[in-house]
């Protein structure tokens, strides 16, 4: 998806837009990239416009479709700034997971989440815990260990890297495919579109299961939505041994 930076109201109806197209197609989550509702870019970020209105009209959406909306947006509080990925759930309450480990750039103008937060959504069947990484974070195990520890089922990777997307999935899979495998979780990971120099970057989604296979994948860099149905519960204690013979405690000493 691109967002056009500070254009918030094309940007809302972006949002809107694929959401509608996903409730048509019996969707009851739907994930949209890093900093989707503003636009990423760190040139111009410091001029970011506030999206507290248009974050209310998500909410409707979320109870009028009855669907969990996962966005991106900047939470400010106390005069510090966090790259934010928010979850609106189908009663219209509100999470928020602030970016914990930020690049080079990104710490000139934010702060970094000191928090890891897990959540609980409702699908059609049941209750699932999720959870994000966004970007950067991924690149860290220890964060999707601790998930796993936590019995989340989903990690959900939003992105914004200018790196074209037939690249960007050989990149993920250097890391993602062993974080699923090894914490035995799904990982759902997009990226955003940017359009630069007559140039058309970015771009990639794709989804990993518990065996840290790609179930399906778009790497071109167009925006496009991917309509995809996945079973966290899945191969649920084949290798639960696996993680129950993580020596938590042991680690800790080296840490």
């Amino acid at each position: 998806m691109y967002s056009k930076f500070n254009d918030i109201n094309q940007n809302l109806e972006k949002h809107i837009q694929y959401i509608k197209k996903a409730h048509e197609n019996n969707c009851d989550t739907i994930l949209f990239p890093e900093l989707s509702l503003i636009g990423y870019d760190l040139n111009q970020i410091s001029n970011y416009k506030n999206t507290y209105e248009q974050e209310q009209i998500l909410k409707e959406q979320a109870l009028k479709y009855q669907m969990n909306i996962l966005y991106g947006t900047i939470h400010e509080t106390n005069d510090k700034k966090y790259i934010t990925h928010k979850l609106i759930n189908k009663d219209k309450e509100e999470k928020i997971y602030k970016k914990i480990h930020l690049g080079k750039n990104e710490k000139k103008y934010f702060n970094e989440g000191n928090e890891i937060p897990i959540f609980q959504i409702q699908s059609k069947k049941e209750k699932i815990s999720i959870a994000f990484g966004i970007c950067y974070d991924m690149h860290f195990p220890e964060l999707s260990s601790i998930y796993a520890k936590n019995n989340v089922k989903i990690i959900f990777s939003p992105h914004a890297s200018y790196i074209n997307a037939n690249m960007r999935l050989k990149i993920w899979n250097k890391y993602m495919m062993a974080r699923a495998y090894d914490n035995q979780l799904y990982i759902i990971a997009c990226n955003n579109i940017f359009y630069k120099d007559d140039q058309i970057l970015g771009g990639g989604i794709a989804v990993w299961n518990k065996k840290g296979e790609i179930e399906i994948k778009e790497e071109t860099n167009k925006e496009k939505m991917i309509i995809h149905k996945i079973n966290p519960f899945q191969y649920e204690g084949k290798r639960s041994n696996y993680l129950k013979d993580k020596k938590y405690e042991l680690y800790k000493k080296y840490i």
